[in-house]
């Protein structure tokens, strides 16, 4: 059972945060059923802070994406699946969205916290939940292990 996500970035300029920080929509899309969930990390030039990104959010819900557009498809076999996003703010930088036909390598605790992104990478998503179980008080309600096909880049 799989299921794809497409996604087409645009924009170019971006000058509200610090050098040192980016304004993601972060993309949960979990298998429902399972633990299995893919993370996706959108960024735009045109979402230069939190107020443009939560308006992005809202026509988001509408179906009308301005700045970030992406196409849910159907799993098929019956499954289906859920999709979360958030506005953040990240001094983690994540190389850009390669569509649906790139491998999902990428093993990531994901959590947001007061609209702060941190991710940690694993080697497998086994071990990913062994230390989100482990720890599972101490993280927010928006924490999950996802793969992901964007590894995180050196600045």
């Amino acid at each position: 059972m799989r299921w794809c996500l497409s996604v087409v970035l645009g924009g170019c300029l971006n000058v509200a945060l610090a050098a040192d920080q980016q304004v993601y929509i972060v993309g949960k899309f979990q298998l429902q059923g399972t633990s299995y969930a893919q993370a996706a990390f959108f960024r735009s030039d045109k979402i230069a802070n939190h107020a443009v990104c939560e308006e992005e959010l809202q026509k988001g819900q509408r179906g009308e994406w301005d700045k970030i557009f992406h196409v849910l498809r159907p799993v098929g076999g019956g499954a289906s699946y859920t999709a979360d996003y958030r506005c953040v703010t990240s001094n983690q930088f994540f190389e850009d969205w390669r569509g649906n036909r790139s491998y999902f390598k990428y093993n990531y605790l994901v959590e947001v916290v007061n609209k702060e992104l941190n991710v940690q990478a694993f080697s497998s998503p086994a071990k990913c939940l062994k230390a989100y179980r482990k720890n599972k008080a101490k993280f927010s309600s928006f924490a999950f292990c996802g793969k992901s096909n964007q590894a995180i880049k050196e600045k």
